[in-house]
């Protein structure tokens, strides 16, 4: 896992995943269903084995002090707040928005090629 600490960061490392996939969770600490979502499944053996097997990067975007850059991107995927998690296939940098609440299920089964 990796926080990302400027928007410029973030670009890079988006640019830079043309080799393996990214996972990007938009998270807060006061968020309640970031934490259900971090406890029930980005936790779990099953997502951890899977964005290893795999060579996913997972980035963290930390909104708990309302950073403006967040707030911009968030809102240039038509969302007002957390949680957001973008998926994005080796390869692409168009992301795939998922939903709020996250499953086991739903994150081991992403594509792993646009």
């Amino acid at each position: 896992m990796r926080m990302v600490a400027t928007k410029d960061e973030f670009d890079q490392l988006v640019a830079a995943s043309a080799s393996q996939a990214l996972f990007v969770d938009f998270t807060a600490s006061w968020c309640a269903t970031c934490q259900v979502n971090k406890a029930t499944t980005l936790k779990s053996r099953a997502v951890h084995d899977f964005f290893a097997a795999n060579d996913v990067a997972f980035l963290v975007a930390d909104f708990t002090r309302k950073d403006p850059a967040i707030a911009a991107e968030l809102a240039r995927h038509q969302r007002a707040g957390v949680p957001m998690y973008l998926w994005y296939p080796a390869g692409s940098d168009v992301p795939q928005v998922l939903p709020e609440i996250l499953n086991q299920g739903l994150v081991t089964s992403l594509p792993l090629t646009p």
